[in-house]
């Protein structure tokens, strides 16, 4: 099985074979008379990427298919590149830019950037994101913001960014974008050391990407050292150089919160986020038979609806018979405002039930993350289903797809259904152990919201890139 697995990922990595998958989508987009390629590598990346495939739950990324269809679409694309510049010694201080949709990131806070250490200058080349942006002049040497909002609907609108970026002769520039956006900014920009910063996954397989900063790993993709192991084959990953970073984390106006403990609180348990996160059979069952088994137990959840979960929840909670005790409160927005402060009273009403609640429940087989940290900061406690790595664990379907160490609290971490149902009732039902569980959970949050560290190990990896170039 293993030796069938290196096959097929060795030859995905041929260059011919990428070539030739390429030169077969042209030949059926001239027989057919219309573009098929984008439709038929998104139907690759649904069915074979995405999907699981081929052993875990669907919002698991294969990583080397995910490479082989973004090699495929850069084959077909006219790509400008300019090659990278070379230079031996560092500005003093150095400079380090950042690009991205700034105002839509949430771990790109101002407060990150307003922490920036005095011996870096700071370059802010920030897109237009839904109409906002970030608006970081006063903390940048140099701000250059991005309004076009169709930016990249043609590659030759990105010129003026990249040119922005290559006249800025930057020491580090660290890519916040992905997908589509990024390899033609990225085929643009002569940057010498180029720093990826992957929000999920997967990763940016730009040629030009020295490094991924990385802090989300996955099942069957291990981090080892400064690389990825593949479980599935048994192998080193040999397209990825990953820098293992802490992350960091907006509190946003929790910073504030007093923490209320277990006896404050109201028999309620708490979901936050994407509802499609509640379609996972499994982890709602454990909520409802959580309900079941005390009338006095409600639940509660918010967030944006995708036309398929809510209905989904109300069918289940109906199925369980305790649709009474379920209760959808609408969605939020955590977008602040031109003062700095979220305006949305959605926003609100959600830290108040995190508040009032005794327990919010990490999701599986997609967890949390901003969640999951909002929950640590409002005191209230959070059971997590954990990521297996041990080696009877390889090539077999888990509950959890991926993991955030940074976030890692053992005490509220279970591996199985039955551990997590019992974490969950200790945080309803044992005060001394949920009171215990949410200090610790609360001094994890506070350590990640401490952009100090965060810029210590961004400055080690520039050094650590900079110094393997020379040699």
């Amino acid at each position: 099985v293993v030796f069938a697995w290196r096959t097929l990922y060795r030859v995905l990595d041929w260059e011919l074979v990428v070539g030739l998958v390429g030169w077969i989508l042209r030949l059926l987009a001239m027989i057919c008379r219309r573009p098929i390629a984008e439709g038929f590598l998104a139907l690759i990346e649904r069915r074979l990427v995405l999907s699981g495939w081929p052993h875990q739950s669907p919002g698991w990324t294969n990583l080397h298919l995910s490479r082989f269809v973004w090699r495929v679409r850069l084959h077909l694309m006219h790509r400008r590149k300019v090659p990278k510049s070379f230079q031996e010694t560092s500005h003093t201080p150095l400079r380090i830019g950042f690009v991205g949709h700034l105002s839509g990131l949430l771990g790109c806070p101002p407060e990150l950037f307003e922490a920036c250490p005095s011996n870096v200058e700071l370059y802010i080349f920030d897109i237009e994101f839904q109409g906002r942006l970030a608006s970081l002049e006063h903390v940048a040497a140099k701000y250059f913001p991005a309004k076009v909002v169709d930016m990249f609907s043609e590659p030759e609108r990105v010129a003026p960014l990249a040119a922005a970026i290559n006249d800025s002769n930057l020491d580090m520039l660290v890519n916040l974008e992905w997908r589509k956006p990024a390899y033609e900014l990225l085929d643009g920009v002569t940057t010498p050391c180029i720093a990826n910063y992957s929000f999920g996954s997967d990763l940016v397989y730009h040629e030009k990407v020295d490094v991924q900063l990385y802090w989300q790993p996955e099942a069957d993709y291990l981090i080892r050292g400064s690389q990825l192991f593949c479980c599935t084959d048994e192998r080193t990953v040999p397209f990825a150089r990953i820098r293992e970073i802490r992350g960091f984390y907006d509190q946003r106006d929790m910073a504030s919160l007093s923490m209320r403990s277990w006896r404050d609180r109201e028999p309620m348990i708490v979901f936050h986020g994407a509802l499609n996160k509640l379609q996972e059979g499994a982890y709602l069952s454990s909520v409802f038979d959580l309900l079941v088994e005390d009338e006095n137990l409600q639940f509660i959840y918010m967030g944006k609806d995708n036309d398929i979960a809510l209905r989904y929840v109300t069918k289940r909670a109906k199925r369980a018979g305790v649709e009474g005790r379920v209760h959808y409160e609408g969605k939020f927005s955590f977008f602040r405002g031109e003062d700095g402060t979220i305006e949305d009273p959605g926003w609100a009403k959600m830290v108040s039930y995190l508040q009032r609640s005794r327990l919010a429940p990490d999701p599986w087989p997609m967890g949390g993350g901003s969640s999951r940290f909002e929950a640590y900061l409002a005191g209230t406690p959070s059971v997590h289903m954990g990521l297996r790595v041990d080696r009877a664990s390889w090539r077999h379907r888990q509950h959890s797809v991926c993991e955030l160490p940074c976030l890692l609290v053992p005490s509220g971490t279970a591996e199985t259904i039955q551990e997590y149902l019992r974490l969950c009732r200790r945080c309803l039902y044992d005060e001394e152990f949920a009171d215990k569980l949410a200090t610790a959970q609360l001094n994890v949050a506070k350590l990640l919201s401490d952009p100090r560290p965060w810029w210590d190990e961004l400055l080690e990896t520039y050094q650590e890139v900079r110094g393997s170039k020379l040699n």
